[in-house]
């Protein structure tokens, strides 16, 4: 999640339950750059951007075509 080792897992005292809590959604800035990563290798496009990104998946989506 691009924390450091044992940034949640080495407080004492909190259950795996909680570790999960604290993270919440810090996994969301990784897993944008890994689609975009994909999207770009996939459409041979060295830049895209967010907007870009959203049409190209919608686009490969068969129930979004006309």
């Amino acid at each position: 999640m691009g924390l450091r080792r044992g940034w949640v897992t080495d407080v004492p005292g909190i259950s795996r339950t909680q570790q999960f809590t604290v993270l919440g959604a810090g996994v969301v800035p990784q897993q944008g750059v890994m689609g975009i990563t994909i999207l770009r290798e996939r459409f041979g496009r060295e830049e895209v951007c967010a907007e870009e990104a959203v049409q190209l998946l919608l686009d490969l989506d068969p129930a979004k075509r006309p």
